[in-house]
C-alpha cells in the first residue's frame, strides 16, 4: 500500500463540531489521526486497522467535540483502508 494518498486523505479529513451535544474531545481524535499518520510516515510503530476499531475517545460536554457519528464514520473507512490485502 502507498500510504500518500491515505496520508492525504486523513489530513483532509473535517468533521463537524458536536454544538450543545456531548461529543468527542477534539484534542483526542486529533491526536490519534496524528499517531495514525506518524505510522504510516514510518515515523512512529503502524497503527493496525484493530487499533483504529479498538479506538475510544473521552467525551466532552463543554468544550470543543467532534460529532461522535462523524468520526465514527471515517474510523471505519480508516480501519478498511488499513486493512491487509
Amino acid at each position: 500500500m502507498h500510504p500518500g494518498w491515505l496520508i492525504t486523505w486523513i489530513q483532509s479529513a473535517r468533521f463537524s463540531g458536536s454544538g450543545v451535544r456531548a461529543g468527542y474531545d477534539v484534542r483526542d481524535v486529533d491526536a490519534f489521526l496524528d499517531r495514525v499518520i506518524d505510522g504510516l510516515r514510518g515515523t512512529a510503530p503502524p497503527v493496525t486497522a484493530r487499533d483504529v476499531r479498538e479506538s475510544a475517545f473521552r467525551v466532552v460536554r463543554f468544550g470543543p467535540g467532534y460529532d461522535e457519528h462523524e468520526v465514527d464514520e471515517f474510523l471505519v473507512q480508516l480501519a478498511g483502508a488499513l486493512e491487509p490485502r
